[in-house]
């Protein structure tokens, strides 16, 4: 055999191996890789060239490696941000990604993914108690495994998930490594929860108007023994709407105009028409959020352009039955502030199913008033404006 021989079935091997990994490292045009189940794997497929991560720098840190060159790209709270790409790819396209993404402000998304990072880091009690204890000063994995009752494994495990949301560094010391808190993390955790606070207490009406509503519909249900319990039940309602009467009437009887108003902000209007003429019809279909749907229907008894409206809306139960009616009269006058609203309602046909209904009327009208005015107040301003634009056109013409 001749002596070159092996060595020529070396090199062919060696060109098969070599022709292997360029397979597994570059995966050909549009071919799908396989979605990544740890982080670690995450970074390994970015070390062999398959794309790039944008990740806060604490989570570089963690997991520092000589085949990967973590970029900075732009500071931001909480953490820094950073981008991950192979140490043999920074190619012109990598600068232009980064480029672009910087410009058009892109890794402030990183901000929502630290903070589900940390979030979800602090979510679990012995990581909890591990961080009360870096609190404190650094600390060894032994010293933390000691104090919490935990295996080394299982607190090594609990310190990495940690150091992946940039809560804690690690210090490699010889044969020991030492873990110690990082404070930023967790003053953006804190900043966030104050704000969390401060828009509930804003909002803290919202929860008022169910605990009123709740308490309502205990006090109609001691009342509701028999059927008619509530006839004659009347309630008025007053506003002063920034916009002339003639804008106000079209939202009562213009059919989208009013689908924009005509429920509470919970619940999505699905149909409604109220025709402004003697036995024109009157409906009002919503349905809420977990798809229940609440129909009501009946005929408008006299109309007079922009000035009253007068109807009659029966509200229907499940199977159809008619569990209250209410007799609705609208005025509308002009006031130098645009419009003054009264709106009267009265009940009848009150049957005892009715609880749940009777007891929302005020709170729900104030609410679907709300939005009416809110509607003709913007419509309001854009008509001046048009109006201003007009006349400054008209001016500009008589010159």
């Amino acid at each position: 055999m001749p002596s070159g021989e092996p060595s020529a079935r070396r090199f062919a091997g060696g060109r098969k191996a070599l022709a292997h990994r360029r397979s597994r490292r570059e995966p050909p045009f549009g071919a799908q890789v396989r979605r990544t189940a740890s982080i670690e794997e995450k970074f390994e497929l970015i070390a062999s060239g398959h794309g790039i991560a944008v990740v806060p720098r604490r989570v570089a840190e963690a997991y520092s490696r000589p085949d990967l060159v973590y970029r900075q790209v732009m500071d931001t709270e909480p953490v820094e941000t950073c981008i991950a790409v192979a140490e043999n790819r920074r190619e012109r396209r990598v600068r232009d990604f980064v480029e672009i993404a910087a410009a058009v402000g892109i890794f402030l998304a990183v901000n929502t993914l630290t903070m589900d990072l940390i979030a979800s880091a602090l979510g679990d009690g012995a990581r909890w108690r591990l961080i009360e204890l870096l609190a404190e000063r650094p600390r060894s994995v032994g010293e933390l495994a000691e104090m919490t009752g935990l295996r080394q494994p299982q607190t090594t495990k609990h310190l990495r998930t940690l150091a992946q949301a940039g809560l804690v560094t690690v210090f490699p010391l010889g044969q020991r490594r030492v873990y110690a808190i990082e404070t930023r993390p967790l003053a953006a955790l804190a900043r966030r929860l104050r704000d969390l606070a401060d828009i509930a207490e804003a909002h803290a009406g919202e929860r008022d108007v169910i605990t009123r509503y709740r308490a309502a519909i205990d006090a109609e249900s001691a009342l509701a023994e028999r059927g008619r319990w509530a006839d004659g039940r009347a309630f008025s309602f007053e506003r002063v709407l920034s916009a002339p009467p003639e804008v106000v009437w079209r939202y009562w009887v213009d059919r989208d105009l009013l689908a924009s108003w005509w429920a509470p902000s919970s619940m999505t209007v699905t149909d409604c028409v109220l025709e402004p003429e003697p036995q024109g019809r009157a409906i009002l279909d919503y349905r809420d959020a977990e798809g229940r749907r609440y129909r009501s229907a009946g005929r408008v008894r006299a109309a007079r352009e922009p000035e009253s409206l007068e109807f009659d809306l029966s509200v229907f139960g499940e199977a159809g039955e008619i569990l209250f009616t209410g007799h609705y009269d609208v005025a509308l006058a002009a006031t130098e502030e645009g419009t003054a609203l009264w709106l009267g309602l009265t009940i009848t046909e009150t049957e005892v199913e009715a609880v749940p209904y009777i007891a929302g009327i005020d709170t729900g009208w104030h609410q679907v008033l709300d939005n009416l005015a809110s509607a003709v107040g913007a419509d309001g301003r854009d008509r001046t404006g048009l109006d201003n634009e007009k006349s400054d056109n008209e001016k500009e013409v008589r010159r």
